[in-house]
């Protein structure tokens, strides 16, 4: 091999350091003098899509780049909701369409918001069409709200009822000669028959039940109402499991088959410009730019609503692949605090949306709900679920609010820790040491624990969960005992919650703000400014960000889009299994 000469090496070295210099400078200056100069575009007589197709997370996840980087844009509960009420005040938007599949990720809570934000746009007096390619009662739910609904003549209707299963690997576990030993707080607390069980318990299947049926009267009721059938017409249909486009049309159950090239063709020949040829559209991430301000509503008052979602664990929010967002304490800390201390913020809105997670986190959380509603009018809006530490993290806060269809309570604990001795004679591990002192060998994973240790770990718990409950019986007004009918693991949909005291009232977030100004003591006519913490980064901020580790801004984007690929791909697998193709090898 040819030696290369040292200072060859080092002037090529050096050529190659200052070129991708440039390259980087080239990208972050591309990126800035966009971020500088990009002004929102909403075309005269356009209409506002909405493609609702993906998870939907109530707000912008960490780790969301915006702009299409990273794999696309994210589609927000609050993206969707801005953006509709700010096309029902835009003179240059004719209406709306949702371009809906089965299988996005709303609740039924987030549903009921959306059905609420179409029915305002409707009533400003503006269409709203919806347009799907795969329908389910759960997308059909939020489509019925509309005008009219449209589908492909090949588009996918699974029409069929409401399931709820839960999973139990108690059995793997016995194979593997793994014991979970749980202390479980208590008989309603059904994420821990998981590992305990090897089937629902009755008292949780009754819970289920009840439940399931509840929103199986209000979403069957409420889709035959929108859609003017007879409900016995509609129970009839449903027993077909399935319909085709033709026959959902026909049944009215939809409107018509109409392709997406027909819809456009159709909307273009009412618009005022014949010479048109593609149908101007504007986009939620558009209107995200949109001020409100230039729309007309310019607020004299400010209220700051902080978002919390997803599973509480750790200090700062992030993205797990598996699980989703997380909820850490010390970013949603750091938000009620920065609301809290800014004098210009008469009122806070604390938007949760959490099946709940670790105890100390969601205490950390509620402590400073405490402090935020000693200084203001603090008002928890309740969305999909505010359960377990969802609940804990809310109570303490001046009023609560939930969609009727939240899910709250959860009140309850679960702690635990396994013994792997039966797993580790399978494999020919074994585990020796020494210890010092009492309780040292509590939580070890080689052996059962002791009857003293096993007291000593469920006293501790019981001690923790109810000094919980006193907290929330004093906040709630109810006796410890009148607490216990409403904990262990109980959980109710909105309505009920508030007949059991466990919240204040029904409201969305429109009607928590209200709220949240009513108790600030601002007139109901007076205009607000509705400020969203926290405050979605622009791209240019999160490539330029200067956290590192799990933190680090391109860390959080690369595990959201790792876990939406992972929930996309597994709902597509689903789907594909669920049809009646039968896939062929390709030939070679």
């Amino acid at each position: 091999m040819r030696n290369v000469p040292f200072w060859r090496q080092i002037t090529h070295a050096v050529l190659a350091s200052l070129i991708s210099l440039v390259v980087v400078l080239a990208i972050v200056g591309g990126v800035l003098f966009l971020a500088l100069h990009r002004s929102p575009e909403v075309p005269k007589d356009g209409w506002l899509v909405i493609d609702l197709h993906e998870s939907l997370p109530e707000y912008a996840p960490p780790g969301s780049f915006p702009g299409g980087l990273m794999g696309g844009d994210t589609l927000t509960l609050q993206d969707a909701l801005d953006a509709l009420a700010k096309a029902s005040l835009d003179r240059r938007t004719r209406g709306v369409i949702w371009k809906l599949s089965a299988g996005n990720g709303a609740g039924w809570a987030k549903l009921q918001e959306l059905r609420q934000a179409t029915a305002a746009v409707r009533q400003a007096g503006k269409p709203v069409y919806a347009w799907a390619d795969n329908l389910d009662l759960r997308t059909l739910y939020l489509a019925a709200a509309c005008d009219s609904i449209y589908m492909p003549r090949g588009g996918y209707f699974s029409f069929q009822g409401l399931r709820r299963e839960s999973m139990h690997v108690k059995g793997t576990l016995d194979k593997l000669g793994i014991v979970p030993h749980v202390s479980k707080i208590r008989e309603y607390k059904a994420a821990a028959e998981l590992v305990m069980e090897t089937e629902t318990t009755p008292l949780v299947k009754e819970r289920n039940q009840r439940m399931l049926d509840e929103l199986w009267a209000t979403v069957s009721g409420t889709i035959a109402d929108d859609r003017g059938l007879v409900y016995a017409d509609l129970l009839a249909l449903l027993e077909h499991g399935a319909l085709e486009p033709s026959e959902a049309a026909d049944a009215g159950v939809i409107d018509r088959v109409l392709y997406w090239q027909g819809l456009e063709a159709r909307l273009l020949a009412e618009a005022h410009d014949p010479k048109a040829k593609l149908l101007p559209t504007v986009s939620p991430a558009t209107y995200r730019d949109v001020a409100w301000k230039d729309l007309g509503r310019k607020g004299k008052a400010t209220v700051a609503v902080v978002h919390a979602q997803g599973m509480i664990g750790g200090r700062e929010n992030g993205t797990n692949p598996v699980f989703g967002i997380t909820m850490g304490h010390e970013s949603v800390v750091r938000e009620l605090q920065r609301a809290r201390l800014d004098p210009d913020v008469a009122a806070i809105v604390f938007r949760v949306d959490s099946p709940g997670g670790d105890g100390l986190t969601s205490d950390l959380i509620g402590h400073e709900v405490a402090l935020c509603a000693d200084a203001k009018p603090t008002v928890v809006s309740m969305v999909d679920v505010a359960a377990s530490g969802g609940y804990q993290i809310s109570f303490r806060a001046t009023r609560l609010l939930a969609d009727p269809l939240s899910v709250v309570g959860s009140i309850g604990s679960i702690s635990a820790f396994f013994d792997l001795s039966g797993w580790y004679r399978k494999i020919g591990l074994s585990k020796d040491g020494v210890e010092a002192g009492p309780m040292a060998g509590l939580g070890r994973d080689d052996r059962a624990p002791t009857a003293q240790e096993w007291a000593a770990f469920t006293a501790s718990h019981y001690a923790g969960f109810n000094d919980w409950l006193q907290q929330v019986a004093d906040k709630r007004g109810l006796t410890f005992a009148e607490m216990e009918e409403r904990a262990y693991g109980r959980i109710f949909h909105g309505e009920e919650a508030v007949r059991l005291g466990l919240i204040d009232g029904i409201g969305n977030l429109d009607q928590a703000v209200r709220l949240a100004a009513e108790l600030a003591e601002i007139a109901p006519e007076t205009p607000l400014t509705v400020v969203h913490l926290p405050e979605r980064q622009s791209t240019l901020d999160q490539l330029l960000g200067h956290e590192s580790g799990p933190a680090d801004p391109v860390a959080l984007a690369v595990r959201w889009r790792l876990f939406n690929q992972l929930r996309s791909e597994w709902a597509l697998t689903r789907q594909l299994a669920a049809t009646d193709a039968v896939l062929e090898p390709v030939p070679r």
